[in-house]
């Protein structure tokens, strides 16, 4: 399993809303657990599928399993929460 970026211009990504796009690349369905200071869990992903996956991860480390043992975990760090550009004016 892949969890990438875990850094995003050296620094850990931060806390907040995190979107992931899964891809099973096995013949049988899997879900996907995250194990850290926010627990959670995917909707199945079917078979050779793909699935998008929003949720909100807070700072620490996290562990994330697949449902098949064959499937190796991933360490995936979340640093602080980063400043929101929300509102700002972006001039050309």
């Amino acid at each position: 399993m892949i969890v990438a970026p875990t850094q995003i211009d050296g620094a850990p990504v931060g806390a907040g809303l995190a979107n992931f796009t899964i891809s099973n690349q096995t013949s049988k369905e899997v879900t996907l657990d995250f194990d850290g200071p926010t627990q959670s869990a995917t909707a199945p992903v079917v078979a050779n599928g793909t699935s998008n996956y929003k949720v909100e991860l807070q700072e620490g480390i996290y562990s994330v399993e697949a449902s098949d043992s064959k499937i190796k975990a991933a360490e995936l760090v979340i640093g602080p929460e980063r400043e929101t550009g929300a509102n700002d004016l972006l001039l050309p």
